[in-house]
């Protein structure tokens, strides 16, 4: 996310996005997100709303909410695993 505001995200859907990945395009969508264009808050975040709800009344796309995790480690450590649960743990052989 570049900047806190939820335009931000669904400015992505818009028929010219070149981050339009999937394609979508919807003149009243496109007209909701032009219309958010203003200075006054409430009027901002109304028509984000709009286009937030055709968005989603077309299922132009599937909210998926994830966390990535980064970490460094130093290939001289040893006996330890990083796991898919976030959990460094001690490596144990089997053989």
């Amino acid at each position: 996310m570049d900047y806190n505001d939820p335009s931000n995200m669904i400015e992505l859907f818009t028929t010219t996005n070149g981050n339009n990945d999937g394609k979508y395009s919807n003149p009243e969508f496109d007209a909701a997100i032009e219309a958010s264009k203003v200075a006054d808050k409430s009027v901002h975040f109304q028509k984000l709303h709009e286009a937030e709800d055709i968005l989603m009344e077309d299922a132009a796309c599937i909210p998926v909410a994830y966390y990535n995790d980064f970490w460094l480690q130093s290939p001289l450590s040893e006996g330890h695993l990083a796991q898919p649960l976030r959990l460094l743990v001690p490596a144990v052989r089997l053989c």
